[in-house]
């Protein structure tokens, strides 16, 4: 199908616009923090499940790869929600 160019006739496809949506930046959610003391026998494990937070989430917010690295008396940030 030809069309003309001169612009006698109307488009057959417009295109529509988008609106412009402002984003707003997120709120920074500020984690609590709650400091332990590791007391011998304790894992890691039995340490989450007091404080209601992820193994995860504690060897990470103390830059430990693993928690073997455990060690009695060290002072562990457990971070909540």
């Amino acid at each position: 199908m030809k069309l003309p160019s001169d612009g006698s006739t109307p488009p057959a496809v417009q295109v529509a616009r988008a609106k412009r949506t402002e984003v707003k930046p997120q709120r920074e959610v500020k984690t609590q923090v709650v400091r332990h003391r590791v007391k011998q026998g304790e894992t890691i494990v039995q340490i989450a499940r007091r404080y209601g937070a992820s193994a995860e989430r504690i060897l990470e917010a103390n830059g430990m790869r693993r928690a073997n690295l455990l060690q009695v008396g060290a002072l562990l940030l457990i971070p909540r929600k």
